[in-house]
C-alpha cells in the first residue's frame, strides 16, 4: 500500500487555511474554478511567492511526510506532481514565472519535483517511491505550451538519474484538456524515455488496459472512477463485469452517499 503525498499549494484559500494566503511559485492565481469553503464555492486567490530558502522548507516537509508514511506502515509513497498541485506548479510556466534557480528554464522549473524524489527516496528507498505526472493537464488552469519539451526533459531527467524509481504513474489526456486546447501527450510516447515501470491512468476500461499491456505501452494500468463505483473492480474485471456507474452528482458532497454506497456483485 502506498500513500499519496500531496501539497496544493495555490489551490486553497484563506477561509480553509486558518485564515493565511495560499502559497506558490509565484503571485498567480489559477483561473476559472472554484473552492468549497466554510462561507461556500469562492474563487481563487491569488498566492504568496515562496521565498527560496520557504521553498527548501517546503522539500524538507516532503521528506518528514514520506518519514510519517513508514512510520504509519505504508510500503512506500507516491509524490503526487500532477492536477495543477504544488510540484505542477513549479513546472508550468503559467504558474511559474520566477526568475531564480526556482524558475525560468525547464532545467530549473524540473528542480522542486526532483528533489522532493530524492528526499522520499532517502527515506524508503527508491524502488519503493513512484511519481504521478499529467504532461497533457489544463485542470486548475494549468495548460502548458510547451508541455512536449517539458515532459520529454523530466522524464529523461528521471530515467537517467533515477532508473531505480519505482514507477512512473501517467495520466491520458482527456477529453477536457483536448477541449482547452492541450498538447496531447499519451503515456505510450513517453514509454521510450523512461526504462522502468510505467502505469497509466484516465479512460481506460479492461479492454483498453489489456491492449495496453499488451502492446508494451504500459506496465500496468490504474483505475479511478472505475474502482470508486465498483468496490469489488478486480473480481468485476475478471468476470468482464457488470458495472456500476459513478454517481458523479454526489462527487464532493462531503457524505458517505455516492463514495461507501456502491453494491457487490454478491448484493446485486
Amino acid at each position: 500500500m502506498v500513500a499519496q503525498l500531496w501539497h496544493i499549494g495555490r489551490l486553497t484559500h484563506p477561509l480553509n487555511n486558518d485564515g493565511k494566503e495560499p502559497i506558490g511559485p509565484s503571485p498567480i492565481a489559477a483561473e476559472g474554478g472554484r473552492i468549497q469553503t466554510s462561507e461556500g464555492l469562492k474563487t481563487y486567490v491569488k498566492p504568496r511567492a515562496l521565498t527560496p530558502q520557504e521553498i527548501l522548507e517546503h522539500i524538507d516537509m516532503y521528506e518528514q511526510a514520506a518519514v510519517n508514511a513508514k512510520k504509519a506502515g505504508f510500503d512506500g509513497v507516491e509524490v503526487h506532481g500532477a492536477f495543477g498541485y504544488l510540484p505542477n506548479q513549479f513546472l508550468h510556466e503559467v504558474s511559474n514565472q520566477r526568475t531564480d534557480e526556482w524558475g525560468g528554464s525547464i532545467e530549473n522549473r524540473s528542480r522542486f519535483i526532483l528533489e522532493v524524489i530524492k528526499r522520499c527516496i532517502k527515506v524508503y528507498g527508491a524502488p519503493f517511491v513512484g511519481v504521478k505526472l499529467s504532461p497533457s493537464n489544463t485542470y486548475n488552469s494549468m495548460k502548458e505550451d510547451n508541455n512536449v519539451e517539458l515532459y520529454n526533459y523530466l522524464v529523461k531527467r528521471i530515467n537517467n538519474e533515477l532508473p531505480d524509481l519505482g514507477y512512473l504513474h501517467l495520466m491520458e489526456p482527456s477529453e477536457l484538456d483536448t477541449k482547452h486546447g492541450a498538447n496531447p501527450i499519451l503515456s505510450k510516447t513517453l514509454r521510450p524515455l523512461w526504462k522502468g515501470s510505467l502505469i497509466a491512468n484516465n479512460g481506460y476500461d479492461y479492454n483498453k488496459a489489456v491492449e495496453a499491456i499488451e502492446n508494451n505501452d504500459a506496465d500496468a494500468v490504474s483505475f479511478g472512477r472505475l474502482f470508486l463505483a465498483n468496490p469489488d473492480l478486480p473480481e468485476r474485471l475478471a468476470r468482464g463485469g457488470p458495472f456500476n456507474e459513478i454517481k458523479y452528482q454526489f462527487a464532493y458532497s462531503g457524505g458517505s452517499q455516492g463514495y461507501t454506497d456502491y453494491p457487490f456483485l454478491d448484493k446485486q
